[in-house]
């Protein structure tokens, strides 16, 4: 037999082969798709391969398999139960964290204009940042059959598995504001390194060198890895030293969910302490809003003036039309970022391509009273 190694899968082959066969009606509901071991015979691969590629198919209801009688092309009940939970037509799964004024609203709103104008319907989960949760968002859009999915993937250091299957699968779908490195997938996001020189540029066009950088946890799939490399690459830049004695890369504030008024407390606590430590810093940078936040307080409660004695700049923050924003920003323009993602989607399902794009969306710095 060959190999089935190769650089498409054979399994792969199988499943596009059958699935061509049912979309040109050569294989209607209700009929016999070959057995694996005609399929073993058909392709010269093992039973293994072809029983795999039959599993995937039934997987995304394509099929129906019977033990003892053989796989078959899905038959119309399975329209007819969509139907009845009310997902019938075109549908779209999003799958994201959480959403807020700070972050995540304008990519909903983007994503469901987008939809709405396609023709689609959109289905949100939130997951709260939780791997556990994700995965269950994504098993029980498969269910309902989604025709795409856009994921606004965990932080973490390791990919849950349920999305490991949609690139694997080939489900049109894409990532948003995290790129998972590795991974064969669409993305559509803000390019983070160029927006966070950007900012840090500006705090150093201003005259503060002794910066420190404030963010959650740095994990192998977050943008927070992205703009810390911005950073570094805008004191190098300068010619300045990388004195990582004043950054804070652990502060809970970051997190999805509601923080508790202890966590909080301990948050600022944690940061007054940082700041008194290191009396010489004249700036913070923040990848988040949140960040920005507490070092204000904090600065505050030390008799620190911002931003004479210390400058802030954040990713995101809250505007409205009758106040300067609170902290000069990157502002990340989500809703193109949505729109993006979608019509990337959008694509797929058509047998388009664009399968692996990858769309960065620059930022603007937006001036506040922070700087």
């Amino acid at each position: 037999m060959n190999n089935d190694q190769g650089a498409e899968p054979m399994y792969r082959r199988i499943y596009d082969s059958i699935l061509a066969d049912i979309s040109s009606g050569k294989l209607l509901p209700g009929d016999r798709v070959p057995s694996e071991k005609e399929l073993s015979s058909r392709f010269s691969v093992s039973r293994i391969t072809s029983k795999h590629a039959l599993e995937l198919l039934a997987g995304n209801k394509i099929i129906e398999r019977f033990p003892g009688k053989g796989s078959f092309v899905a038959r119309p009940e399975i329209a007819a139960k969509r139907a009845k939970i009310g997902l019938l037509g075109k549908n779209i799964g999003l799958v994201m964290p959480d959403f807020s004024e700070t972050f995540g609203l304008g990519l909903l709103f983007g994503i469901e204009d987008r939809c709405r104008e396609l023709g689609y319907s959109l289905i949100l989960c939130r997951t709260l940042d939780r791997p556990e949760l994700e995965e269950k968002a994504i098993e029980h859009l498969r269910q309902l059959n989604v025709d795409g999915i856009i994921v606004l993937p965990v932080h973490g250091e390791n990919y849950n598995p349920s999305v490991l299957r949609l690139v694997l699968e080939r489900m049109p779908m894409s990532f948003v504001d995290r790129r998972l490195r590795g991974l064969a997938a669409s993305f559509v996001g803000t390019n983070n390194i160029e927006a966070a020189k950007i900012g840090v540029s500006h705090l150093i066009d201003l005259g503060r060198q002794r910066i420190a950088f404030l963010s959650g946890p740095i994990k192998d799939t977050s943008a927070i890895e992205e703009r810390r490399e911005g950073f570094v690459e805008a004191l190098a830049d300068y010619g300045l030293p990388l004195d990582t004695d004043l950054w804070m890369t652990y502060v809970d504030s970051f997190r999805y969910g509601i923080i508790s008024c202890e966590q909080a407390k301990a948050n600022l606590s944690q940061m007054r302490e940082h700041l008194s430590a290191h009396p010489d810093i004249d700036a913070v940078f923040s990848v988040e809003y949140e960040g920005a936040v507490l070092a204000r307080e904090a600065a505050r409660s030390l008799g620190l003036k911002v931003p004479e004695d210390i400058a802030i700049v954040c990713f995101d923050c809250p505007t409205n039309c009758y106040l300067p924003p609170a902290f000069t920003h990157l502002k990340q323009h989500e809703y193109d970022i949505g729109q993006k993602a979608l019509d990337i989607v959008h694509a797929q399902i058509l047998g388009k391509g664009q399968g692996n794009a990858k769309v960065y969306i620059p930022a603007d710095l937006i001036r506040g009273e922070s700087s």
